[in-house]
C-alpha cells in the first residue's frame, strides 16, 4: 500500500511540473491568482530589447488619459466623440468630429502630451 501511494504521488507531481511547463497557467487554465503569471509585464519587458523593465501597458494607459483630458479641455472639440487608444507611445485617434478643422486639432492637442510618440489620425470629419 504504501509503495503505490509514493508511485501515485511521483506521477501526480509529473505531472503538475509537466503541466507548469507547458504553460498552461499562463494561457488562462489555471485557477491560481492571475498576479502569480504577470503575462503583460513579461511580454513588456521581452519587447525591451535592453531589458530595462519598463512597463508599457502601464505607460500607455497614462498616456490615453493625458491625451483625452487633454482634448477635454479644449472648448472647441466634443472629447466624447473621440476614442484614444496608445500602444508604446503611438496614439490613435477615432470616432468622429465636425469638421476637418477639429480633426486636426485634436491631432495637434495629442501629438503635445507628454510621452506621445506618434499620432495616427482616423477621426472622420462630418462635414
Amino acid at each position: 500500500m504504501y509503495r503505490k501511494r509514493g508511485l501515485l504521488s511521483s506521477a501526480i507531481l509529473v505531472s503538475l511540473v509537466s503541466w507548469m511547463a507547458a504553460g498552461c497557467a499562463v494561457s488562462g487554465n489555471s485557477s491560481a491568482p492571475a498576479d502569480d503569471y504577470p503575462v503583460a509585464k513579461n511580454a513588456a519587458v521581452a519587447e525591451n530589447p535592453d531589458n530595462t523593465g519598463m512597463n508599457y501597458i502601464a505607460e500607455d494607459q497614462s498616456t490615453e488619459k493625458d491625451v483625452l483630458a487633454a482634448l477635454s479641455t479644449n472648448p472647441a472639440l466634443n472629447a466624447n466623440s473621440i476614442g484614444v487608444s496608445c500602444v508604446k507611445g503611438v496614439v490613435t485617434l477615432r470616432g468622429g468630429v465636425g469638421s476637418e478643422l477639429e480633426k486636426t486639432l485634436a491631432a495637434r492637442i495629442a501629438s503635445s502630451v507628454t510621452g506621445v510618440k506618434e499620432v495616427r489620425n482616423l477621426l472622420q470629419a462630418q462635414s
